[in-house]
């Protein structure tokens, strides 16, 4: 996006390789360089959610891609 931070750009490609992890706002921060507020409003701003908005949409968008091409029982996917 324009005039985005290039550590807002670290936080989303943290996200991206590992929103199946357990995430917290001060890790994804911590990787990012930033304190954490500033990551929670950059998103809002940005990105037009919150930090945990996004990584549970990726988690779903992960699941229903595994249900429906996967050959992995739904407990599988559902513990996942």
């Amino acid at each position: 996006a324009s005039g985005e931070p290039r550590w807002l750009r670290l936080a989303l490609n943290y996200i991206d390789a590992e929103f199946r992890q357990p995430l917290t706002l001060s890790g994804i921060a911590a990787v990012a360089g930033v304190h954490p507020a500033s990551l929670a409003r950059a998103f809002r701003r940005y990105r037009g959610c919150s930090a945990g908005a996004l990584v549970r949409r990726k988690r779903l968008e992960f699941a229903a891609r595994a249900l429906a091409y996967g050959t992995e029982p739904l407990a599988a996917v559902a513990a996942d």
